[in-house]
């Protein structure tokens, strides 16, 4: 505890003193109050000079006219201790200053005294809003207002934290105000405080401290009471007998004839003696049975490895023989694989792999035979007439490499049920491992084979050949390498023939040659010869006659093949244009009419848009038509001709036509003249 809290602990009064203070705060320093603590100054007795007072929100110093004169009669008032009705005289030879602040308060009573000192501290610490209402007639301790019934109290102002509003601040400031009415109440309550000046917040913070402190101070010296006397009870109830060794030990006889007083004390030694013993022979015996039992458990043990040791002797030499067996049987038909054909092959490793399985796997003997496999189907396949389709021997070679590979290659988990299962999500879209050398097999010996005969011997116009062999390797073949041989061979050399494909010179209609790969390979992989096809159409398609009918052969087959989109482009493009000029050129001749023009136009209904025909006839042939009625109706025609020629007309063109509204308006027109020749 330092010198403030001994001062704190002590006199709590003097703590609170103005001089007595040496902390400042920090609303002290914003808003002003007394100075630091200071030796009382002893007063000039001439009078030459006053001590200066040094106040930190004015800090101003006295004037000449307001310094004190004192002479030794003078009385002094000091402190608070005096009574408040009557002066008291001066006790020391040297007066000294009052300790609270304000001028000299000689003579006056304690009411006084304490409006004086109100009066400086409103000064002091509301500056020139005490001196205003001053002036009004205001006084130190009064209510303010005209009537006297305003606040008694002034506000005291308060630093706003920051970041914060003034709704925060409001808040804050009533909740503290809350709190601390309670903490005086509850202190109020426990024990009675002593008449308190008024003072700044500080003050009465510091007296709220201080009696919680004393508060604490007091429990803690009724619980170290209470502690204390009931240590004091259990250590008169708990006595102890303590025994001193360094003595000689009396025996304590706890039997009735020991308490009787008729055994003797020699006997009674004897009978210790005895009963020593027999603690010890039964410790022994205890250790004895512990052994015996570690003994037993210890031969049990042994038994069960030596049983175990032995069974592993007797399977170890099992395996040996086993393995010798296994070696025999390789070095014998090992022996032969040099000169053995593909099927005796199979055969002798069929043989091996039935003798014992495990050995098999061990001495990798999968991988050794997918190698001599290997080399003899390549071998074998270089001599493959591929165009020979009927020639299924190397189709079963094949067939019987697959199968001897499922047969003697593990799986890739072994047989256990549950690491299948176990590994059923990472093994589901992955090839097993067998089929791992079946592939090599097809990509060393098959591919190469098949891929030279379709870039050097197979002719794309001609694709029952090939269509017919990829449908029986189908069921050999995996799905991946039937597709990479479309897309890397077949579908490459289609687009080759495609490419030298003319549609003026070759008379084999194109689609008849490319139409069969599309179930096969698929529009996607065909794409690219379509497109080039479709080119070369359109740039033949310049110089077509429309009367001439090859081109409707040549692209006919191709509508549902290219996309609505891109035949309509062709049609609009390349033979609307020339079917529209056909028809512009048709002369209507009513004694002797050419119609083979209108014929070669109804060939495209189903290729060409309705709309775009209907939008020809309406504009190139309708509006001849009706003219040409209109002269020969001018000359007189026989009426019998006329309605022939009308109807004729009427029943050659297609209801596609003819039924359409723009077209009825020429048919109506056409009645029209004729009923006015008519009449």
């Amino acid at each position: 505890m330092n010198s403030s809290d001994e001062e704190y602990d002590a006199t709590p009064d003097a703590y609170f003193e103005p001089y007595k203070r040496k902390k400042v705060s920090k609303e002290e320093q914003i808003y002003g109050d007394f100075g630091p603590d200071e030796p009382e100054p002893e007063v000039n007795i001439k009078g030459t000079a006053a001590p200066l007072n040094f106040v930190r929100s004015a800090n101003s110093m006295a004037k000449a006219s307001d310094q004190i004169k004192i002479t030794e009669s003078d009385p002094l008032v000091i402190g608070m201790d005096s009574d408040p009705e009557e002066p008291v005289s001066p006790q020391h030879t040297k007066p000294k200053l009052p300790k609270r602040f304000g001028s000299q308060t000689v003579g006056k009573t304690r009411k006084e005294r304490d409006a004086e000192d109100k009066e400086q501290l409103y000064k002091e610490s509301y500056g020139i809003g005490f001196k205003l209402l001053k002036l009004a007639g205001f006084k130190a301790g009064d209510r303010i207002g005209k009537e006297g019934t305003g606040i008694l109290e002034p506000i005291i102002p308060h630093k706003r934290p920051d970041r914060l509003g003034l709704g925060v601040i409001k808040e804050h400031s009533v909740r503290e105000k809350e709190k601390k009415s309670e903490r005086a109440v509850t202190v109020n309550e426990e024990k009675p405080v002593k008449r308190w000046k008024i003072g700044s917040e500080e003050k009465v913070k510091r007296k709220v401290k201080w009696e919680e402190k004393q508060k604490l101070k007091n429990d803690f010296a009724d619980y170290k009471k209470e502690f204390s006397a009931m240590h004091a009870s259990r250590a008169k109830k708990s006595t102890m007998t303590i025994i001193d060794m360094t003595k000689p030990q009396t025996m304590v006889m706890g039997d009735m004839n020991a308490a009787a007083g008729k055994i003797t004390k020699p006997l009674l030694q004897i009978k210790s003696y005895v009963q020593f013993y027999l603690d010890q022979c039964r410790n022994a015996n205890k250790l004895l049975y512990s052994q015996t039992e570690e003994a037993k458990n210890n031969l049990t043990t042994y038994k069960y490895e030596r049983e175990t040791l032995t069974k592993d002797i007797e399977l170890t030499q099992n395996e040996l023989q086993d393995y010798q067996l296994f070696i025999a049987l390789y070095k014998q038909a090992s022996s032969k694989w040099s000169k053995s054909t593909l099927a005796e092959l199979f055969n002798s490793f069929k043989q091996l792999f039935a003798a014992n399985p495990q050995l098999y796997r061990t001495c990798s003997l999968p991988e050794l035979s997918a190698n001599l496999i290997l080399a003899r189907t390549k071998r074998e396949f270089l001599k493959w007439p591929v165009s020979e389709v009927h020639n299924t021997v190397y189709l079963n070679a094949m067939q019987a490499v697959q199968e001897f590979f499922k047969e003697t290659i593990p799986q890739p988990y072994g047989k256990d049920e549950v690491l299948q299962r176990f590994h059923a999500a990472q093994s589901e879209n992955t090839l097993q491992k067998f089929m791992l050398y079946f592939l090599l097999v097809l990509e060393e010996a098959w591919i190469p084979v098949i891929v030279s005969y379709i870039s050097n011997e197979w002719d794309p116009k001609e694709p029952e050949l090939l269509i017919k062999l990829c449908e029986d390797w189908k069921t050999v073949v995996p799905q991946e390498v039937m597709l990479m041989l479309y897309e890397m061979s077949i579908g490459p050399r289609i687009e080759q023939a495609v490419s030298e494909w003319d549609p003026l010179t070759d008379t084999m209609p194109i689609h008849l040659w490319i139409h069969p790969w599309l179930p096969i390979l698929g529009l996607n992989t065909l794409t690219h010869s379509i497109e080039i096809f479709m080119h070369k159409v359109m740039a033949a398609l310049k110089n077509w006659d429309p009367r001439d009918d090859s081109a409707k052969i040549i692209l006919e087959p191709w509508k549902t093949v290219v996309g609505e989109k891109a035949w309509s482009s062709v049609m609009r493009r390349c033979v609307i244009p020339k079917l529209a000029y056909l028809v512009e050129g048709l002369e209507i001749n009513p004694a002797k009419q050419d119609i083979e023009p209108l014929k070669q136009l109804y060939l495209w209904i189903g290729l060409v848009d309705d709309i775009d025909l209907i939008q020809i006839m309406k504009d190139f042939f309708f509006p001849k038509w009706v003219d040409a009625l209109d002269k020969w109706i001018q000359k007189g025609p026989n009426k019998k001709e006329l309605h022939v020629w009308y109807k004729g007309w009427k029943d050659f063109i297609p209801k596609l036509i003819a039924e359409n509204p723009s077209i009825q308006k020429y048919f109506a027109e056409a009645l029209r003249l004729i009923q006015e020749f008519l009449k």
